[in-house]
């Protein structure tokens, strides 16, 4: 599933540290649908929030219809990959273990 964030704010933290924040016209889940891999984040609320939630199957409704969102929501994926979840990796990696944070 994806979500769209209609109204509110939440966390959105990578091995419990907060990495981001959410808030209105946001979303988040879109890794899990584009790569088919397991959820890389924990999202937490901050505030009452409204979402609204895409199925898988309505997801690949919606960007087959709308290839431009497609290509958006391809970009940003890959942009939160890159800043927030392969940068927890490599501190994982032995080799980088006490490497400044950039």
């Amino acid at each position: 599933e994806m979500y769209f964030v209609l109204r509110g704010k939440l966390t959105v933290s990578v091995s419990g540290k907060i990495v981001h924040e959410l808030k209105d016209g946001d979303f988040f889940g879109e890794i899990v649908l584009i790569y088919q891999t397991p959820r890389t984040a924990t999202i937490t609320a901050l505030t009452v929030c409204v979402v609204l939630i895409f199925s898988k199957q309505g997801f690949q409704g919606v960007i087959q219809k709308y290839p431009a969102l497609r290509e958006e929501i391809v970009h940003l994926a890959k942009e939160r990959l890159n800043a927030f979840v392969l940068k927890d990796i490599v501190k994982k990696v032995p080799l980088f273990q006490g490497a400044a944070d950039e």
